[in-house]
C-alpha cells in the first residue's frame, strides 16, 4: 500500500481535511502506518492518529479544560461538523486568506522583525523557545536581538525554582535559578506578590507552579497537537508574544495557542467553518443504597457555524447531535397533557432539607383536584394511572437525555408512594 492509496481507505471511514492530512505526514506518523504489516493495520493506526488528533485539536475554547498543572484537555463532547469537498475547500480559503491577513498585521511584522530576525521558527525550535526558563523569566534586553549574550534560538536552559513566604507582610517571591548554554551563565530571578491573609486561595489567577511561579499564561501546542500553556514573566521575550498571540486570537477567531505557533512557525491555524457541542449537566441521586440516578438535567446542544455553511449541512449535524444526547426516539416531543399534568404536581411538590428530596402530595386528593381543573382530558379513575403518566413524563424532563443509559427512579421502585 502505498500514501495515495492509504488515503483514499482512510477517507472511506473519516472525513480529514488536508491540513490534517498534512500534519499527520509532517509528524511521520502517515510513514509510520504504512510501516504496518498488514493493510488493515495501517489504516487503523492513522485513523487512530487522526481522533487523537481531532479530539485534542484546540479548535474552540470550550474543548479546553484546566487542571493544577496548567495543562488543557478538549472536551470530547464538542464535534467537527462534516462538510462536503466544496465547503471543505472553502474552508481552507478563509483559513488561508485569515493567515494572509495575520502576516501583514503590523504587530505580527514588528515582532517577526525584531525578535525573530525575519526568520520563520521550526515546531521544535518554537516549542523549545516557548518552554525555554531564560525566553520566560529573563528580560529581552539579555538576548542577541536586543543587544545580549543569549541567542534566541539554540539555546538551553536549566531551572531551579522556589518560593518563600513572609507571614508578616504575605509577600509570596518566586525564585528562579536559570542555567543558559551558551553563553555559560547562571542567573537567579525573583519576582515577589502580595497576599493578604482574607484573599481566597481559589481565585481565578493563575500560577504555573510547576513550571515556574507566578507570571502571565502563553499557550502554545505540544508536539501531540494538545494545547498547554507555561507561565512568562513582564519584560520577557515571550511576553510580547504572549500578547501578541491573545490579540491575534481575539481578531482572527483561533485559540491562543494556534496563534502563538502561527506567529513563530507560520503554521495556518484550522478554524472550523461548523462546530456542533452537547453539553448534559446532572447531579447523581441516591433512591437506594446503592445505585444513583441522574436528576435534574439541562442538556443544551451548540452550533457555530458561518454563515455559507449550508443550512441542509447544520442540520444534518444537529440531528447528530441529538441522537448523541437524547438517542434516535428522544426526540419525540411530550404532548400537552403530559406537561401539564408535571407541572401540576410540581407545583405542590413539598421541597425537603435533604438535596434532591422531596415529599410527594397525597394521590387521592391530587387526582381529584386534576380531574377539576382539567375537564378537557379524561379524568383519572385511580392514582396508579395517574402516577404511571407523571413518572414517564418525569423520565423526559427530569431523568431526561440520555434515558438509554440510565434506570429512572421510578423503574426501580414498586411504584410511587404517595400515602393513599
Amino acid at each position: 500500500m502505498n500514501k495515495a492509496e492509504l488515503i483514499r481507505q482512510v477517507g472511506k471511514l473519516r472525513d480529514i481535511p488536508e491540513n490534517s492530512l498534512a500534519y499527520l505526514d509532517r509528524m511521520g506518523i502517515m510513514d509510520d502506518a504504512l510501516g504496518e504489516d498488514f493493510d488493515e493495520q495501517a489504516v487503523s493506526r492513522l485513523v487512530e492518529a487522526f481522533d487523537e488528533l481531532r479530539a485534542a485539536s484546540p479548535e474552540s475554547t470550550s474543548r479546553f479544560r484546566r487542571d493544577e498543572h496548567g495543562d488543557d484537555d478538549s472536551d470530547s463532547n464538542v464535534l467537527r461538523g462534516s462538510l462536503g469537498p466544496l465547503q471543505r475547500e472553502r474552508e481552507a480559503a478563509v483559513e488561508e486568506y485569515r493567515a494572509m491577513c495575520t502576516t501583514c498585521d503590523p504587530e505580527t511584522r514588528k515582532f517577526r522583525k525584531e525578535v525573530l530576525e525575519e526568520r520563520l521558527l521550526t515546531e521544535e525550535e518554537a516549542r523549545a523557545l516557548v518552554q525555554s526558563p531564560a525566553a520566560r523569566f529573563f528580560d529581552e534586553t539579555c538576548f542577541e536581538y536586543a543587544g545580549g549574550e543569549i541567542p534566541l534560538v539554540g539555546h538551553r536552559a536549566a531551572l531551579d525554582w522556589y518560593t518563600r513566604e513572609s507571614g508578616e507582610e504575605w509577600e509570596v517571591w518566586y525564585r528562579a535559578g536559570v542555567t543558559v548554554e551558551p553563553p555559560g551563565m547562571t542567573r537567579v530571578v525573583a519576582e515577589s506578590e502580595y497576599e493578604p491573609p482574607w484573599v481566597d486561595t481559589g481565585r481565578s489567577k493563575w500560577r504555573d507552579r510547576k513550571y515556574g511561579g507566578g507570571g502571565s499564561e502563553l499557550f502554545f501546542v505540544d508536539y501531540k497537537g494538545r494545547p498547554r500553556r507555561r507561565a512568562v514573566w513582564k519584560g520577557s521575550p515571550l511576553e510580547g508574544l504572549r500578547r501578541l498571540s491573545e490579540s491575534l486570537a481575539r481578531t482572527y477567531r483561533w485559540e491562543p495557542a494556534q496563534a502563538t505557533m502561527f506567529v513563530l512557525t507560520g503554521a495556518i491555524p484550522a478554524v472550523p467553518a461548523l462546530k456542533v457541542g452537547t453539553s448534559v449537566k446532572f447531579f447523581e441521586e441516591l433512591h437506594d443504597a446503592k445505585t444513583p440516578t441522574p436528576e435534574y438535567i439541562d442538556a443544551k446542544i451548540i452550533i457555530e457555524a458561518s454563515p455559507w455553511v449550508s443550512s441542509e449541512t447544520v442540520r444534518k449535524q444537529y440531528r447528530k447531535a441529538q441522537i448523541k444526547v437524547m438517542g434516535t426516539s428522544g426526540g419525540k416531543a411530550p404532548g400537552l397533557k403530559h406537561l401539564r399534568l408535571f407541572r401540576f404536581v410540581t407545583k405542590r411538590v413539598e421541597p425537603m432539607c435533604t438535596r434532591g428530596s422531596a415529599r410527594m402530595p397525597n394521590g387521592k386528593s391530587l387526582v381529584r383536584e386534576w380531574n377539576e381543573a382539567n375537564p378537557q382530558w379524561k379524568a383519572y379513575k385511580d392514582t396508579r394511572r395517574f402516577w404511571r403518566d407523571y413518572n414517564r413524563i418525569k423520565r423526559t424532563i427530569v431523568v431526561g437525555p440520555p434515558y438509554q443509559t440510565h434506570r429512572a427512579a421510578s423503574d426501580r421502585q414498586p411504584r410511587q408512594t404517595d400515602g393513599s
